[in-house]
């Protein structure tokens, strides 16, 4: 069966994740976590994107950003091959990290922009992880608690929220019943928007 094209353009914003082949591990706490921060800096100078979150998780990962130019296979093919050599380097490995090629959903309507970043905060909670998502040592939520932007940009917090407290409380409403129902289908749909929802829903 043919693979999906991908939808590439300019300032578009896409929710990516990737799972580990075999279930291996690709998280072994700072170790791994310095790694994957790195590689994210690197992909926000050298090839111009805007991240809003990020989450790294035991067997997959998950990044929000915005791609200025519409170069994502770019952007992800340097991050995954740079992330995949150094799993394989720690665990002294050899072989395919991930099970596939990275999943892209792109946003295309303001109204689910918010909920893909707390869907991404709350993966850990989701997976029974931990209790409360600011208990994640892995993911962009304590960089926004510590206001020291290293990855994320710090314009999304002003923009969306009063201050990290409505961020906060905006997070532990918890996921709306439609963002779950999209993630959870068999084949996720390519785009994020609200046609897709009412779909899934039986709205239409």
């Amino acid at each position: 069966m043919a693979r999906k094209p991908r939808i590439l353009i300019s300032d578009g914003i896409y929710h990516i994740y990737n799972r580990a082949n075999n279930r291996r591990s690709i998280n072994f706490a700072s170790q791994t976590f310095d790694c994957f921060l790195g590689l994210l800096k690197d992909i926000k100078v050298q090839f111009d994107v805007d991240i809003f979150a990020y989450c790294l998780m035991k067997n997959h990962y998950h990044i929000f950003l915005r791609t200025k130019r519409p170069n994502l296979d770019e952007v992800m093919k340097y991050f995954g091959e740079n992330y995949a050599k150094y799993i394989n380097y720690v665990t002294n490995g050899n072989g395919s990290v991930f099970s596939g090629r990275y999943n892209a959903k792109i946003v295309l309507e303001d109204a689910y922009f918010l909920q893909v970043l707390r869907y991404i905060h709350l993966n850990p909670v989701e997976s029974g992880t931990v209790g409360d998502f600011l208990d994640y040592d892995w993911s962009s939520a304590k960089e926004y608690g510590s206001e020291r932007f290293k990855v994320v940009s710090p314009d999304l917090i002003n923009d969306y929220f009063l201050n990290f407290d409505d961020f906060v409380s905006y997070h532990r409403m918890g996921n709306t019943r439609e963002i779950l129902s999209y993630y959870s289908r068999k084949n996720v749909p390519n785009r994020l928007h609200s046609r897709i929802f009412e779909k899934s829903l039986n709205l239409m």
